[in-house]
């Protein structure tokens, strides 16, 4: 963990091993830090040790209320989260299948989906 959130605070990072070097790096696409390490060539047993503190928000949820509106994301928030990727596609076939596996609601489809146990 490397930034602070509303729900947890990043007290600290560390790490031990033979790695030849070694630091925290971003992705650069989601900002996602992570350990990046290197190895001299030949290294029989490369290893590495990280450890990570921090501290969590308890947060208590009242369950006999409505829980609150989230805000809303920005249109250029939205299309940034919902852009597919290499490993979850959501364009192409998978967008078209999507698009049209519910679309049938007529009463004799609406029938056969509530017999099958599918809610509407």
């Amino acid at each position: 963990m490397v930034d602070a959130t509303d729900w947890q605070q990043a007290i600290g990072n560390g790490w031990t091993g033979n790695a030849q070097q070694a630091r925290i790096v971003s992705d650069g696409k989601y900002g996602t830090g992570m350990l990046y390490a290197e190895w001299r060539d030949g290294e029989p047993a490369p290893a590495v040790e990280v450890t990570s503190r921090f501290m969590t928000r308890d947060r208590a949820v009242p369950l006999d209320r409505p829980a609150p509106k989230a805000a809303p994301l920005a249109a250029a928030e939205r299309a940034f989260y919902l852009a597919p990727t290499e490993f979850i596609p959501t364009d192409g076939i998978v967008r078209k299948t999507a698009s049209t596996s519910g679309s049938s609601r007529t009463p004799s489809a609406t029938r056969r989906r509530a017999a099958a146990g599918w809610s509407s």
